[in-house]
């Protein structure tokens, strides 16, 4: 893999055109083609495998957890959320898209980091944006002409739409209003349905009603019987929205996407319960949830001296997690930055990967999936340690 410079093209206009804004609160661009990675197919079969393998994992993580309650209470997933959790696995209720973040190690090595099964977003610059840049470099000739990109994943979703059908032939899809990205990413899902033969329409969180306590619906007071929401489940649970969403999920009075059992997949929780199912997996890195490590229950040594990294069980853009390195056995923790003060049991340890640089950067592979099959790669990088809120989208081409 290789960080090259990109090529001069308006693509802010292209933008523009697509009523997409990559512009973050702060002013700065979200969007970055002054450079590009170059990766061989190998390097995409690579990816594509991994993927492939770990999904695959994932649902033998999440057939276990569901019938141990000590592990879903692990995850900080409430006791009366359970048999949701549980009727919605059972019930084989199906998933739309997820995305593995990989880091690919100074050794070439290739290890997960996180999965994001929930509410990923940085959707439309993998699926579309991207592919229009790769097309326009091959027109420019800054690209070679069989130049090609990971990356099936606006056909795949629409597909997956098709094998969703739905309810009443509509589909309501939901974000929070004042979130640009979210609502971005679900305009961008809403035409994806609309291309698959479905009706669409879009609404805030606080625009959908709840009618006798326990039926949704729209602001034509009509009942939504599909509904794709872009709000996470742990939030969804602390809310009276949320109970309400959880009793008509049960009572079959509405479908949600992602569905109930993907709290298990979107928690950094299931980084230890993947560990603990497939132990020195090739492109899994040692993890342990925090409690464990401190009360001892995680093998001595157990991060292979290279450190270890905290992660808040729903932390995202890298809120609440801190590096801690040294070859200790044990040690002293830091207090993640954005927290007062550590609660073990909210926590997991990963053990420390050292991300290879390109110019001075350091890229995450975020390996889409859709349907649960591989469908593309999208590439953010950052020059800290962490990945966060300050990270760039740079595209990537297929190149030998």
């Amino acid at each position: 893999m290789e960080r090259r410079p990109g090529f001069a093209r308006d693509w802010q206009a292209s933008a523009a055109r697509a009523n997409f804004d990559f512009r973050r609160a702060d002013g700065s661009m979200w969007w970055d083609e002054s450079a590009y990675y170059a990766l061989t197919m190998a390097e995409v079969d690579e990816i594509e495998e991994a993927t492939g393998a770990i999904e695959q994992l994932v649902y033998q993580v999440v057939d276990d957890a569901v019938q141990q309650p000590p592990l879903l209470r692990a995850l900080q997933i409430p006791d009366w959320a359970h048999e949701l959790v549980r009727e919605s696995w059972r019930g084989q209720e199906r998933h739309l898209y997820g995305r593995m973040d990989f880091a690919r190690g100074k050794d070439g090595s290739l290890k997960l980091l996180e999965y994001n099964g929930d509410t990923p977003t940085a959707l439309f610059e993998a699926a579309v944006f991207q592919w229009e840049w790769l097309e326009a470099g091959k027109q420019a000739r800054a690209l070679p002409g069989d130049a090609d990109q990971f990356n099936s994943i606006h056909d795949r979703l629409i597909e997956a739409f098709r094998m969703l059908g739905s309810r009443d032939g509509r589909w309501t899809f939901s974000a929070i209003g004042t979130s640009n990205e979210d609502l971005g990413t679900v305009a961008y899902l809403a035409d994806t349905a609309l291309q698959a033969g479905h009706e669409i329409q879009l609404l805030a969180i606080n625009q959908i009603g709840l009618a006798d306590g326990r039926v949704f619906v729209d602001l034509q007071n009509r009942a939504i019987g599909d509904l794709f929401k872009l709000y996470p489940w742990e939030d969804l649970l602390r809310e009276d929205f949320g109970l309400a969403l959880l009793r008509a999920a049960q009572s079959r009075e509405i479908r949600v996407l992602e569905p109930a059992w993907k709290m298990i997949v979107s928690n950094k929780g299931l980084l230890p319960l993947l560990w603990r199912a497939a132990p020195n997996h090739p492109n899994l890195l040692p993890s342990y949830f925090a409690l464990d490590v401190e009360q001892g229950r995680a093998p001595a040594g157990w991060h292979g001296g290279r450190g270890v990294v905290t992660k808040a069980l729903w932390g995202r853009e890298g809120a609440g997690t801190s590096i801690w390195l040294g070859r200790d056995d044990r040690p002293v923790r830091t207090v993640p930055a954005d927290a007062e003060s550590f609660e073990p049991n909210w926590y997991v340890d990963q053990a420390y990967t050292e991300l290879a640089t390109y110019d001075g950067q350091r890229p995450v592979l975020g390996s889409w999936t859709v349907a649960g099959q591989p469908a593309g790669l999208g590439i953010r990088e950052d020059s800290g340690l962490v990945t966060g809120s300050t990270a760039r989208f740079v595209p990537h081409a297929i190149i030998g």
